[in-house]
């Protein structure tokens, strides 16, 4: 069932773009300021990092005025925590999702816009044991985007992935990521 809703999410997006193909297509990037949200049961930590740098690829197109569909990559960063016996262990966060978009212009300029998709999340852990955990969870954001020039755009997005549990040595950590993005896109 998980593999025919995937598939269906993948192919909906080409759907929408075969009905009208002259419409807005872009790509773009951005950089983030990324918090992990990482719990590790069974293990005290006394020192933890959860902030980090980030950046995003993206590409997408306009199946209507305000719906446009994106295929992006996104780079969470590192998280780096030091256990309370001194080890460090550093997780780093990655995706690779499809999402729709909905537009709300505010005026010709200016408009609003929200996010809900899926995202194949990638979580490596390196520490005493390395390990990796990789799961399609949901996408949320929201944004505001600006145009700066006819085929150039600005925005801003606070965005929100689902969580990837993963375990080693019968322990369990759970990942989760938020990013607060700013980039820009090219229209052509």
């Amino acid at each position: 069932m998980k593999k025919n809703l995937l598939l269906l999410a993948l192919l909906a997006p080409l759907a929408a773009y075969a009905v009208d193909s002259s419409k807005d297509e872009y790509i773009g990037g951005n950089l983030s300021l990324s918090r992990h949200s990482v719990t590790m049961p069974g293990y005290t930590t006394t020192k933890t990092d959860n902030n980090s740098n980030g950046y995003g690829l993206r590409a997408g197109f306009y199946s209507h005025d305000q719906l446009s569909w994106e295929l992006d990559y996104q780079n969470y960063g590192k998280s780096e925590r030091t256990l309370s016996n001194g080890s460090k262990v550093e997780s780093e966060l990655s995706s690779v999702g499809i999402s729709a978009i909905g537009h709300l212009p505010l005026n010709e300029k200016l408009g609003l816009y929200g996010r809900a998709g899926m995202a194949r999340v990638e979580s490596k852990t390196t520490g005493a044991n390395s390990f990796k955990a990789r799961k399609t969870v949901p996408v949320i954001g929201i944004g505001v985007e600006s145009q700066i020039q006819p085929d150039l755009r600005a925005f801003v997005e606070v965005a929100q992935t689902g969580k990837v549990k993963s375990s080693t040595g019968g322990q369990e950590d759970t990942h989760s990521g938020t990013r607060l993005s700013g980039g820009i896109t090219y229209h052509y």
